[in-house]
């Protein structure tokens, strides 16, 4: 019955088309064959390992936890949008652990690249570059990075390019899914404390939606009546000044960033999307909110109901 219905997805699929067989491990190996037969060999393009469940304790064995996913293209060109998912938090502390005078984190990265080359001017000051190297940007470029103040000087005056962690789009979903039962958007620990505070929380790939590009999500969680959430403030901003631009309007679009520590992170979630969906909401619609507006409402005194006091001191960094 399965190849039938293989042979049929493949007819029906366009030349850019591609396809996700989702099996369990103990007959993938026999559908991989089959894909192959249908498809060519040539053709696969990954086998992805999802965790689709917490733990097992299965007699005489190790726990089996996992499905897999048989990732085929129809041709040689094929459509891909690719996906992302939110930084560790470790991660972020070890490589993220500068901050400008605004607050923002960023990495210093080297503004050099492989062969030699001139000197440049920095602050009016001639630099030349390391042995071997050579500025990776022309004067012009240096300075307008400079203006904007996207370089950051060492103790030794050596000149970095800063690397914004509000700027990156996450680390690049891998073959290996561990996120899926609990979360796929945003982060898995931070999906499975709110869904206990009664937030309806459905991500992105759950929805089907997990390889469609930026622009396709607020469509999506409009027509179904969601508000969107995401780390990704850059491209988010943009989608929302492009769809204002256009006169088009969305359910609401709520960014969040992912630097404070998981706890105080879901207590500012959950006051946003409270307030987001608090009498006098027509401030959701079409709106895109941050942080810091709830903020800035915060520290003028003030409140959003069904938070102690001690939550808004800790939600503030005050405690």
């Amino acid at each position: 019955m399965i190849y039938e219905r293989v042979v049929l997805a493949r007819e029906i699929l366009s030349p850019r088309g591609s396809i996700y067989v989702h099996v369990g491990q103990n007959i993938s190996h026999r559908v991989r064959s089959l894909m192959d037969e249908v498809f060519g060999p040539e053709h696969f393009l990954n086998e992805i390992v999802w965790q689709r469940t917490g733990a097992h304790n299965d007699a005489g064995r190790f726990g089996n936890i996992v499905d897999v996913m048989l990732f085929y293209s129809k041709g040689e060109k094929w459509i891909w949008n690719q996906q992302y998912a939110a930084y560790d938090d470790a991660y972020v502390e070890e490589r993220y652990h500068y901050t400008d005078d605004s607050g923002r984190r960023f990495w210093p990265n080297q503004i050099t690249g492989p062969g030699p080359g001139p000197a440049r001017l920095f602050k009016g000051q001639s630099l030349a570059p390391p042995r071997g190297r050579h500025w990776a940007y022309t004067q012009e470029d240096i300075d307008r990075l400079d203006r904007e103040e996207r370089i950051y000087y060492s103790q030794s005056g050596l000149p970095y390019l800063k690397n914004y962690l509000d700027e990156q789009p996450g680390r690049p979903v891998q073959n290996l899914w561990t996120d899926m039962p609990m979360s796929a958007s945003i982060d898995r620990r931070l999906v499975e404390r709110l869904r206990p505070r009664g937030f309806d929380v459905l991500t992105a790939r759950e929805a089907g939606k997990g390889s469609e590009p930026d622009d396709a999500q607020p469509a999506y969680a409009t027509g179904v009546d969601r508000v969107l959430l995401s780390y990704n403030r850059r491209d988010f901003r943009r989608l929302h000044q492009d769809w204002s631009s256009a006169g088009r309007g969305h359910g609401g679009i709520v960014l969040v960033p992912q630097t404070p520590p998981l706890s105080r992170r879901v207590l500012r979630i959950s006051m946003l999307l409270d307030w987001v969906g608090s009498p006098g909401a027509g401030r959701r619609d079409s709106r895109l909110l941050q942080w810091n507006d709830l903020q800035r409402v915060l520290h003028a005194g003030g409140s959003i109901p069904g938070y102690t006091a001690d939550e808004l001191r800790d939600v503030l960094g005050e405690t």
